[in-house]
């Protein structure tokens, strides 16, 4: 697979930090971020910023691998570049991860509190992919669609953004 272009045309490293933005400037919303779980607490929800304005917090992107160079279409690990300890935090991994169904909603969100590394199916939750979007250069979108288990049964589709009182929280759609 092709290596994952930044907005300056340098191949993306697991060894750098990056703010993961939306592609459509002006509508398109902003950089991703933590918000307080659905039930207020844990684990924090993965969200989308209303503005575009703001970047959100930095990632590390941690291929299956762990080769330097990320590549389209390969399962990566996503990692919020914070500590999150204390009581705020619910002393998790700032790993994403797709949650447990939320059957009120009918919904697969994105929290916190994956596992790094360790491809399996203990960890299939935990593995996202960009996939190129369009001919646009560095525009991709974030799909859940796990390779690191061949046997396992697994969500596989795009994440997409489900916007609820105000805040716009990521899910497998």
């Amino acid at each position: 697979p092709e290596p994952l272009v930044d907005v300056y045309g340098n191949k993306v490293e697991s060894t750098l930090e990056y703010y993961i933005v939306s592609a459509i400037w002006g509508a398109g919303g902003g950089g991703v971020s933590l918000h307080g779980g659905r039930n207020g607490y844990c684990p924090l929800d993965v969200i989308q910023l209303s503005s575009d304005m703001e970047n959100g917090i930095r990632l590390t992107l941690t291929p299956y691998d762990n080769s330097t160079i990320v590549r389209e279409s390969t399962d990566l690990n996503l990692r919020f570049s914070v500590l999150l300890s204390g009581r705020e935090y619910c002393n998790e991994q700032p790993l994403w991860k797709v949650d447990n169904y939320d059957a009120s909603s009918g919904k697969w969100f994105i929290t916190t509190g994956g596992l790094d590394g360790h491809p399996g199916a203990e960890t299939l939750l935990n593995w996202f992919k960009f996939e190129k979007l369009g001919t646009l250069l560095s525009a991709y979108k974030i799909v859940h669609c796990p390779s690191v288990c061949e046997s396992c049964v697994r969500l596989c589709n795009r994440v997409g953004i489900s916007s609820e009182d105000g805040v716009r929280r990521l899910l497998v759609v």
